[in-house]
């Protein structure tokens, strides 16, 4: 039996044209189970094809951080971009 969870952040840009953010995932190697990210901006959903996640991996291999880079785009200071993370849990 398994169970899902949910867990939301969001990152805001502190700078015009704006095209890459920084966030802490819910736990360490969140992608690496296979678990999912849904993005938005504001109400607006974002399809995959418009940005990539890069993990950073600690010193210790473990990735506790994201980095997401929109492509051939960028948000105006001040707008939000919004993480759902989805997964399963005990």
């Amino acid at each position: 039996m398994s169970r899902i969870g949910f867990s939301t952040a969001f990152v805001r840009a502190t700078s015009e044209s704006q095209s890459s953010f920084e966030f802490d995932y819910p736990f360490p190697d969140y992608r690496a189970g296979g678990n999912y990210v849904e993005v938005k901006i504001g109400s607006t959903f974002i399809d995959k094809s418009r940005y990539e996640i890069i993990d950073d991996k600690s010193s210790n291999e473990d990735v506790y951080k994201g980095k997401i880079n929109f492509i051939n785009e960028s948000l105006d200071i001040n707008r939000a971009v919004n993480l759902l993370f989805i997964y399963n849990s005990a």
